[in-house]
């Protein structure tokens, strides 16, 4: 991806974060905002969408009786998150490895993923509210049908073209993910 493709997609990005109504006092937007513009290009039944809404809803919005308060969505986790989405061949192809290996997708797989593959820093609680959308069966651990092929299809529909990994990215990024684990 060229460096205009890049810059025009950060732009749009920007923009629908900018018109989920960030607060005034933090610049932060809602994690059910966030979810929403997750979902936005995904082919999902109402249900489905209904469902996931509701999870983010029941975690994150403060009803008086749960323990984790809403800390919101900067503008720097979410352009974070896009950065990693720029990469999601990449990160599928890690996936797969640690699937391979047996390994579970849990919350700090993802996490070093995105650090090494990606080059990304996601922030605990953004990965917190990645597992709560995309965990339809709620085991703490992401399948490649919960995730990857969402975020594929979001970024193939909504931000830009797939890229072509080619085979010398696979190898590369083979070898980062068996070799970087901390």
């Amino acid at each position: 991806m060229d460096f205009f493709s890049i810059y025009c997609n950060t732009k749009k990005f920007i923009l629908k974060f900018e018109r989920k109504n960030p607060d005034p006092k933090t610049g932060k937007i809602t994690e059910v905002d966030f979810a929403s513009l997750l979902v936005a290009y995904a082919l999902f039944s109402e249900k489905k969408r209904l469902r996931m809404n509701k999870r983010v809803m029941n975690k994150f919005v403060n009803h008086g009786h749960n323990d984790i308060q809403s800390s919101g969505i900067s503008l720097d986790d979410y352009l974070n998150f896009f950065r990693f989405l720029q990469h999601i061949n990449d990160v599928d192809i890690a996936l797969a490895i640690y699937n391979i290996a047996g390994a579970s997708i849990d919350q700090t797989t993802l996490k070093h993923v995105a650090k090494t593959v990606a080059h990304v820093h996601l922030s605990d609680h953004l990965i917190d509210v990645i597992f709560t959308i995309f965990d339809d069966d709620e085991d703490g651990q992401l399948s490649h049908k919960e995730f990857i092929a969402i975020m594929k299809e979001r970024l193939r529909r909504g931000l830009s073209k797939p890229k072509d990994t080619g085979f010398m990215q696979i190898m590369h990024t083979v070898w980062k993910s068996l070799t970087s684990f901390e």
